[in-house]
């Protein structure tokens, strides 16, 4: 979930980038780690500090990034002047006398200690190897039958994926050949055609006019219509062609109308070919629509998958592995109401005249 205050129980508002181990990258502080168990008894009066705190506020009492100090004496007889044990007063220098929180401060030498730690610790070998080895041990406890099944079961999977394959193969090809069988009927081919020519004609009417054409066609047509009409003026001409380029949209607008009627036709009379498109381009390659789901479709598969060697096949029988209901509800009108008036009869599926 992002940040936000509106993003429910679950999360405190703020941004995703405010989590934990923000600063524990590899090159975040060139790999320093400074102890998490370091107290504030650590830091004693006299002891040089760095200052590793944020510049990001830039002001007066601003305190640069890798600035070196000492600890201080802290006065806490006045309860004024008294902190919390984890604020330490620092004399900065130059920066003045700071009191500081002992997680922005570094005691000098910390970080060649870290570093020393890390180098020695590296050199060692880690855990994965001493993972493995004990992975390889472990296989080679199994007994060997247990293995051998392994192995077997691995090979009939993968034969059963194979003819899981090919036979969804041929379910696809029978599919492609149903619906070339439907597509092969006169009505349909005659819609084809007509489906077909409308395009053609809409697509005509449309290039003539656009504005690469209508100059040419404009030409064209006063041309025309001038060798056909010499005696009319050129004006005469140009709105004969207005006229004949409305009579072309109402024409183009009659066509679109048609062919809507056709896609109609193809949406409404071809449902079949419709249902088997969608089986057909389905990403799963469950080409059998036959079966109602998941289970049934897994049972049809293994039924095949038995009989793929056997001379005389049985066909799987859709209807033998239809659901169920698990149990059949019978209201008996003569049973006599042994409960209260008031109970709420409908949270049951009953009505009171049927129990009453």
């Amino acid at each position: 979930m992002g940040g936000g205050n509106y993003n429910g129980k679950n999360h405190g508002g703020e941004h995703t980038g405010d989590g934990k181990k923000l600063k524990c990258g590899p090159y975040s502080a060139n790999g320093y780690r400074p102890d998490p168990s370091i107290s504030h008894l650590d830091y004693v009066v006299g002891s040089k500090v760095i200052y590793t705190g944020t510049n990001k506020n830039k002001n007066r009492i601003y305190i640069p990034t890798g600035t070196s100090g000492e600890i201080m004496e802290k006065d806490n007889s006045y309860k004024l002047q008294k902190t919390s044990r984890s604020i330490l007063k620092v004399d900065f220098g130059e920066q003045g006398v700071r009191y500081v929180s002992k997680s922005v401060l570094q005691l000098v030498g910390s970080f060649e200690e870290h570093q020393d730690y890390v180098l020695d610790t590296t050199d060692k070998e880690g855990i994965q190897s001493e993972r493995n080895d004990k992975k390889k041990k472990v296989q080679d406890k199994l007994l060997s039958a247990k293995y051998a099944k392994i192995l077997k079961n691995r090979e009939k999977n993968k034969e059963f994926r194979e003819w899981r394959k090919d036979h969804l193969d041929e379910k696809q090809i029978d599919i492609q050949n149903a619906i070339n069988e439907l597509q092969s009927t006169p009505e349909y081919k005659q819609k084809k055609e007509t489906k077909k020519k409308l395009t053609e004609e809409i697509e005509g009417i449309q290039e003539k006019y656009t504005l690469a054409k209508e100059h040419e066609t404009k030409t064209k047509f006063i041309s025309e219509y001038k060798d056909k009409n010499p005696h009319h003026t050129h004006e005469q001409c140009e709105k004969e062609y207005v006229k004949q380029k409305d009579n072309d949209f109402k024409r183009q607008k009659y066509l679109k109308n048609e062919l809507l009627k056709v896609k109609e036709y193809f949406e409404s009379s071809s449902a079949e070919i419709k249902k088997l498109n969608e089986v057909m381009n389905r990403g799963d390659r469950q080409f059998v629509h036959e079966v109602t789901g998941k289970t049934e479709y897994n049972t049809y598969l293994h039924h095949h998958y038995e009989q793929r060697n056997k001379v005389d096949k049985v066909d799987y029988d859709y209807e033998e592995y239809e659901l169920e209901p698990s149990k059949e509800y019978k209201v008996d009108p003569n049973v006599k109401a042994t409960v209260p008036e008031n109970i709420n009869l409908l949270q049951w599926g009953l009505y009171p005249h049927q129990v009453c």
